[in-house]
């Protein structure tokens, strides 16, 4: 799950996804140079339980928005994923890289098969990396399908940027 060598400024060296039990897994010696990128619920409070991190990731980053489809987000207390929240994890992620290095961005939501995979796709394509052959949800109840939306607009936003 580590690089080979480290990323110099302005490069990130791998991309991972994964669910957030696996993510609060990721051991120190990896979370030093890691850029985590935690995708929550934007549901009301408490929908999905969180485990946290382990305490040494570099750069942490919270976005809150549910894996909804836009015809989905009408119902009540839906948050959809927007250019506001996609440039927000553009700019935050370009802010750390005019200075430094990532050897792991890791993205990751509540199952690690729909908003994770659609944010790290469009981030390894923007930044020349692939993502790890590792990246698949354990949990058996989930297939990695990639939400539309969210992919559709990072991508988007990106081109723009």
């Amino acid at each position: 799950m580590t690089p080979d060598k480290q990323a110099s400024v302005g490069q990130v060296g791998s991309v991972l996804f994964m669910s957030a039990d696996d993510a609060s897994e990721v051991p120190p010696e990896v979370a030093a140079r890691t850029y985590v990128i935690r995708i929550l619920d934007g549901q009301a409070v408490g929908h999905h339980v969180y485990p946290p991190l382990r305490a040494g990731h570099a750069w942490v980053r919270e976005y809150a928005f549910d894996d909804v489809e836009p015809d989905a987000a009408r119902a009540p207390a839906r948050h959809l994923f927007t250019e506001a929240i996609a440039q927000a994890i553009l700019r935050d992620l370009r802010e750390v890289l005019v200075h430094d290095g990532i050897d792991l961005l890791l993205v990751h939501c509540f199952a690690g098969a729909s908003r994770s995979p659609a944010v790290a796709e469009v981030l390894a394509g923007l930044y020349g990396v692939s993502i790890a052959d590792t990246c698949y949800p354990r949990d058996p109840r989930f297939k990695l399908t990639p939400n539309k939306h969210v992919y559709a607009t990072m991508a988007r936003v990106a081109s723009r940027d």
